[in-house]
């Protein structure tokens, strides 16, 4: 009896010294719908007349009226052969939202945080999802076709789990180097996260 009192105490001072480190379902669902939007060109996707008309003249597009849906199947098409790559650190930094750092963000997004301070923790690879044609590297093999290394923070939800936020930086080098910081805030309907605009 004792035995078992013990590897009681062990199992809940383990799980108690975890607690706010374990990434949720929500929060990989989130992560994966950010770095879809990160790695999407939109719109920088570089290609000439000749590819474009090659392009269209096989997929049946009609390049002086491309539709949303046209310009998609284009870009899956491009980066299909571009076999573009990219890097996402495994760990997600910690956020602090009474930081200042977070303030105008989560102001102009009407969003109070559900917790005021989330831990690192280490993201499982195996719940992440990214999007066709696009590959996971840890060393640059194509340079031209390097999309950046992301470095993603905690999510940040509101107390309904129907707002999140996400910091994260993109590094044009593999060194860190000409970096840039951006926001993604998302918004959850018919139990689907969206990205807002």
């Amino acid at each position: 009896m004792k035995k078992i009192y013990i590897l009681s105490t062990l199992f809940l001072l383990l799980i108690s010294c975890n607690s706010g480190e374990k990434i949720s379902s929500d929060e990989y669902l989130v992560i994966n719908k950010a770095i879809g939007h990160i790695l999407q060109p939109y719109g920088t996707t570089f290609t000439d007349t000749e590819e474009l008309n090659e392009i269209a003249r096989e997929y049946n597009i009609d390049i002086t009226r491309i539709s949303q849906e046209d310009s998609k199947k284009i870009n899956e098409i491009i980066s299909s052969r571009r076999g573009y790559e990219f890097a996402v650190v495994d760990t997600l930094a910690e956020t602090d939202t009474k930081s200042g750092k977070y303030t105008f963000d989560l102001k102009i997004d009407s969003l109070i945080p559900s917790v005021e301070k989330l831990p690192k923790a280490v993201m499982n690879s195996e719940m992440l999802r990214f999007p066709e044609n696009y590959t996971r590297v840890k060393t640059v093999n194509n340079p031209e076709n390097f999309l950046g290394k992301i470095k993603l923070e905690r999510v940040i939800f509101n107390d309904a789990k129907d707002k999140a936020m996400i910091f994260y930086t993109k590094c044009k080098k593999m060194n860190n180097k000409e970096c840039s910081f951006n926001t993604i805030s998302l918004i959850k309907e018919h139990n689907e996260w969206y990205i807002r605009h």
